[in-house]
């Protein structure tokens, strides 16, 4: 055997090794195919080598990948990497992406050589990623306790629909904007800091004053935590309930007082619903809830 025969050989047993299908079409016909691309079609080499490469494209795909393949071997500027969808022994679509380009001989013979990557999986991931995604949508959407998530620099990035019954601010008007900002002081806002500290990471029941944007001054209740994941996106998350403690309201003067103004829409029927005492994800940030003060005193939304 010589060394160009020998060579030619561990290429094959290397191309027939990769996990993804390699081919090689030449006047629109199958020249070479691995086993990895025999595999993915379910179909025998013999049945693939020498057939118009055509056969194994899904057929709502088929225009697609001829006007590509018919431009590019014209020198057109056209993908050399996209999706379509192959087509298996049995008529089944198989999602693949290609990866491919033109080899030109002496005597001017256009070959297309490339690769199919298996979409599959990832596609089944994709879509389950999806559903979980609008799951978790859905919880937050009809949570009646508000969840947040803040990084470590104390910025919003996460609150649920619910704030805005509570506090008054759509979830937009508070995601980017730092937590602080809405505690009546910053002392308020240290409790919860400090209760992370003392519990390693976890507060539960920490009581603070936070600021509706009615002017109102509610207590709330935060059960909160702080992720680890990774060093680049460890943060605080936590849910936040109404307290037992009466709120008090600032009127334009300035002057505190207990606050006599009613309810505001929405709150009562927040009030009456079942509040989870705790919630958790697999992202990385910082949350909380928090439970606002009703007992026998009126009080304005909370957060």
């Amino acid at each position: 055997m010589t060394n160009s025969e020998l060579t030619l050989k561990k290429l094959k047993t290397l191309l027939d090794h990769l996990h993804d299908g390699v081919f090689a079409i030449e006047d629109g016909v199958m020249v070479y195919a691995n086993q990895a691309l025999a595999a993915l079609i379910n179909c025998p080499l013999d049945e693939i080598l020498q057939q118009p490469f055509t056969r194994f494209i899904f057929e709502e795909d088929l225009e697609k990948v001829v006007s590509y393949y018919q431009a590019r071997l014209q020198g057109a500027d056209v993908p050399n990497e996209y999706e379509f969808r192959m087509l298996s022994k049995q008529g089944k679509a198989i999602d693949v992406r290609i990866n491919v380009g033109v080899s030109v001989a002496d005597d001017g013979l256009r070959t297309s050589i490339g690769t199919i990557k298996d979409l599959r999986e990832t596609k089944r991931t994709m879509r389950d990623l999806a559903r979980s995604q609008r799951d978790i949508a859905s919880i937050l959407d009809n949570m009646p306790d508000v969840f947040y998530r803040t990084d470590l620099q104390g910025m919003i990035t996460l609150m649920s629909p619910s704030c805005e019954e509570v506090l008054g601010y759509a979830a937009d008007e508070m995601i980017g904007r730092p937590l602080a900002s809405f505690y009546c002081t910053p002392s308020e806002r240290e409790k919860i800091l400090n209760a992370l500290k003392e519990g390693k990471g976890k507060a539960r029941h920490v009581e603070a004053c936070l600021t509706h944007k009615n002017g109102c001054r509610v207590w709330i209740s935060t059960n909160a935590y702080m992720r680890h994941s990774c060093p680049c996106c460890r943060s605080v998350r936590g849910m936040r309930r109404p307290t037992t403690r009466q709120a008090h309201f600032t009127t334009p003067t300035g002057r505190r007082r207990l606050s006599p103004t009613p309810i505001p829409a929405g709150v009562k029927s927040y009030f009456a619903s079942p509040l989870p005492t705790r919630a958790s994800t697999q992202s990385s940030a910082a949350c909380g809830s928090r439970r606002l003060s009703v007992a026998n005193r009126q009080v304005g939304k909370v957060t």
